[in-house]
């Protein structure tokens, strides 16, 4: 069999040895891409794509491995290969995941324990990326601070696509030798026929759902399948002459780093722009399968250093994060550059024990096929049981009920003041670094889903540029609200469905979450955003309302270029100009201020109080807020001042009464919208009627 099967091997062509130090380097690089990225080190915008290289990295070595074991014995053992992938993955991410579980435990508030321990069961199964996948489909989930465990995302990629990869190399062997065909030939057409589906897929879904897209096995398959084209390709490869592989391999090199300074967060990824850092590591892999000139790059990242760092990339890509993460949870703020710099340096002494004293040892021990079995369960078992365990341990004491009064100015018939009475006792309460007023509600562990959304199908959703015309409030009335805008006119629905419904109004909602008024105007990187606009403000206009509401996130420009501030403004201009050429009137929601940093996270803090937990409206914030009223008066319309329902004397507590007042860093919660139904419905009446 072996002289049949005709394949030439990975360590058939790693000049005179199976070990290729050049690859460490490559995974070397990969690592510091990544870790460079999450510190936020300027110009890197782009290291997540280091996680690519070692995709391709892993394809290629694992293939190669496959291939080699079938020539050598006739066959692939699919239990041995599990065990070989148990004592390479197993030992260090376990011993991570718990120590994540205990950390998370002991310096995170319970809202964020309990997350993290959610996360960590998902974790064990090797099903991170599928959990996160379904948390980025909601917009407010996404606007959360991320989870210690989200790197592992690419881990469970690579064991999902190991289901299935050694089995299917497995069965084509045997398939083309009954059938006496060539084995290299049928292995080459299944993971070509694999790669490039995933691949279109890939281009097709990036764009299509581009959140769920970013962790899908689907979507990333063809990087591992680009690995594994290679490693069935090496005997060919080999016979590129040296100075052209010694050429190609530089070529991948400026691949990568292209990548990694050009590419950043707004990055349609990964889609066909992936094709740079995978295209560029395997020019890199190619260049280095057969003996190179000095001037290679291979010479240079088979050093010690690029080694060193290469050999316990796995232990460094694990710890990096979590110890990012939780430490930036534990300090309440966003952590400065030279702090993460520091915090890196502890990871790599982590990684460096971690690898010597548990990674290395039990991947050098021989495991049996028992113990493999063994090892498997029991570890994801030990696991788990840290992980429910602790969650248990962190139950929030369950409080009474609370009594939510509706807001309300002290005298109905006395013009508006600035500040609602309860906002300025919250200052008040603020000044004096008062304790938080308990028991709270919502209850802090409730608190991350008290936003409202509205039925499904009635907004669109990511990759929509339509939505159905759906019909809220009183269904009945004669009288028409179309209430148009992102997630900051979404919050107000409560309030205003509440009002429809006592006054006889039916509402028509238009909303797309993410689509920020500057979004209305130009595509910011979304462009779905214009066309749903041109649609949503035909299909508005159609309608002939009485009232259009607008509303929409006016902080979106902070820290941009001045054209998209001023877009920010123009947009609301604009929109309020296109709907009142049928309304009977326009109205815009002043949109209250972002807090500083997250309700939850601060209310939850040791030693929390009001003064904590009330921010100070920036002088950027005061700007663009009245700036926000003069571009919906030169529009003609109407203008919702709720300054005063959320801050007085530019300060906004988190909690007024008992109520927290905002469910994330910039969205109200459910509940105080609830609350402010009768000083909206006031405020509302007063533009209709004067």
């Amino acid at each position: 069999m072996p002289g049949r099967l005709r394949i030439w091997l990975v360590v058939r062509a790693t000049r005179e040895g199976g070990f290729r130090p050049d690859i460490q380097g490559m995974r070397a690089i990969a690592v510091a891409l990544v870790v460079l990225n999450h510190a936020g080190v300027p110009g890197l915008g782009g290291g997540y794509v280091g996680v690519d290289v070692f995709f391709v990295i892993s394809g290629f070595l694992i293939t190669g491995l496959l291939i080699h074991e079938a020539e050598r014995t006739g066959g692939v053992s699919i239990p041995r290969f599990y065990v070989r992938r148990a004592r390479r993955i197993l030992p260090a991410a376990m011993l991570t995941l718990v120590s994540i579980d205990i950390a998370a435990y002991v310096l995170t508030n319970f809202v964020r324990a309990k997350e993290t321990l959610n996360a960590s069961v998902w974790t064990a199964f090797f099903a991170a990326n599928f959990h996160f996948a379904h948390l980025a489909t909601n917009y407010f989930d996404r606007t959360q601070p991320p989870s210690p465990f989200l790197h592992y995302w690419s881990l469970a990629v690579e064991e999902q696509f190991y289901l299935v990869w050694p089995a299917l190399l497995a069965l084509t062997l045997l398939v083309a030798l009954r059938l006496r065909r060539s084995p290299t030939t049928a292995l080459a057409l299944v993971a070509a026929g694999i790669t490039t589906a995933s691949l279109a897929w890939s281009i097709h879904d990036t764009t299509a759902d581009p959140y769920g897209a970013y962790f899908s096995p689907f979507v990333r398959g063809w990087e591992l399948g680009l690995g594994a084209l290679l490693a069935l390709a090496t005997g060919q490869l080999s016979r590129i002459p040296r100075t052209i592989r010694a050429a190609a391999g530089w070529v991948g090199c400026g691949l990568i780093a292209y990548a990694a300074v050009a590419f950043s967060a707004a990055t349609a990824f990964p889609g066909y722009v992936a094709l740079a850092p995978t295209v560029g590591v395997g020019l890199l892999i190619i260049a280095g399968v057969a003996s190179l000139p000095a001037w290679a790059p291979a010479s240079y990242i088979s050093t010690p250093a690029f080694t060193w760092v290469g050999d316990r990339s796995y232990a460094l890509y694990l710890w990096h994060w979590p110890i990012l993460i939780i430490a930036a949870r534990y300090a309440g703020h966003t952590l400065s550059l030279e702090e993460n710099l520091m915090l890196i340096a502890l990871a790599i002494a982590i990684s460096a024990i971690s690898y010597a004293l548990v990674e290395n040892p039990l991947r050098q021990r021989r495991w049996t096929g028992r113990t493999a079995v063994i090892v498997w369960p029991a570890t994801v078992a030990a696991s788990l049981a840290v992980a429910i365990g602790l969650t248990q341990l962190v139950q929030p004491a369950q409080a009474g009920p609370v009594a939510t009064p509706q807001l309300t100015f002290a005298s109905a018939r006395a013009a508006a003041p600035p500040s609602l009475p309860a906002v300025k006792a919250a200052v008040a309460a603020a000044k004096r670094s008062a304790p938080i007023p308990q028991p709270l509600t919502p209850p802090l562990d409730k608190l991350l889903s008290d936003h409202y959304a509205v039925p499904a199908g009635c907004d669109a959703t990511d990759g929509q540029t339509t939505e159905t015309v759906c019909v809220l409030g009183d269904t009945t009335a004669s009288k028409t609200i179309v209430a148009f805008g992102d997630s900051h006119l979404e919050e107000w629905l409560p309030a205003i469905l509440s009002m429809a419904s006592k006054d006889g109004w039916k509402v028509i909602p238009f909303i797309k979450q993410g689509c920020t008024p500057p979004r209305w105007v130009g595509a910011y990187g979304k462009a779905e955003c214009l066309t749903w606009y041109r649609w949503a403000t035909r299909k508005a206009n159609g309608l002939h309302a009485d009232v259009a509401i607008i509303g929409g996130s006016i902080e979106a420009g902070f820290g941009h270029n001045p054209k998209l501030r001023a877009d920010d403004l123009r947009a609301i201009t604009k929109l309020a100009q296109t709907l009142g050429k049928t309304a009977k009137s326009v109205m815009v929601i002043g949109d209250p201020p972002s807090q500083s940093g997250e309700p939850v996270d601060c209310l939850a803090a040791p030693g929390a109080n009001m003064k904590r937990c009330t921010h100070n409206r920036s002088a950027n914030q005061v700007k663009i807020y009245k700036q926000m009223k003069t571009a919906a008066k030169s529009a003609h319309a109407g203008w919702i001042d709720t300054l005063g329902w959320f801050c007085y004397q530019n300060l906004c507590p988190m909690v007024v009464g008992h109520t927290v007042t905002y469910v994330d860093h910039d969205h109200i919660s459910q509940t105080y919208a609830t609350q402010l139904v009768t000083v909206f419905r006031r405020a509302f009446r007063r533009q209709l009627f004067g």
